[in-house]
């Protein structure tokens, strides 16, 4: 199955949910996107990381499962990327999904807290929240 999971800045949860399926999964291939990247898009988390206490976070709560996404770029989602997909996973804060994502037929929503001024401990309990579903993904499927 090919997943697209998506949250709003495209650092954290969809980062550490992309890098944690591509880890587990036997077949298929998982990308992630933002809702609100921007000017940002291209960056790499190890960038974002220079000025970003939460983008540090995110590449010390991967390093701990010895998972590297320090080189993981921000994408932009758009609405041409989704026929592409089996399944998006949607983390986004409701007030930024645009409407052509809400409406999408292989869309689905997690609630996963964004943990970006949260700290390590938050980061971490968000990583471990998307793992939880991760595996419950790949068991049903």
């Amino acid at each position: 199955m090919n997943i697209l999971f998506v949250c709003t800045q495209n650092v954290g949860r969809s980062q550490m949910a992309a890098a944690l399926y591509n880890s587990l999964a036997a077949e298929g291939h998982a990308d992630s996107a933002g809702t609100k990247v921007g000017d940002a898009e291209g960056q790499t988390l190890a960038e974002r990381a220079k000025e970003s206490p939460g983008a540090r976070d995110v590449l010390t709560a991967m390093d701990d499962l010895g998972l590297d996404v320090s080189r993981k770029k921000r994408t932009q989602i758009r609405e041409e990327q989704l026929a592409g997909y089996d399944k998006v996973v949607v983390m986004a804060e409701p007030d930024t999904i645009p409407g052509w994502l809400e409406k999408a037929e292989n869309a689905v929503y997690w609630e996963v807290p964004d943990p970006r001024f949260s700290g390590l401990d938050a980061t971490r309990e968000a990583r471990d929240a998307i793992k939880r579903n991760v595996v419950a993904l790949l068991e049903q499927n």
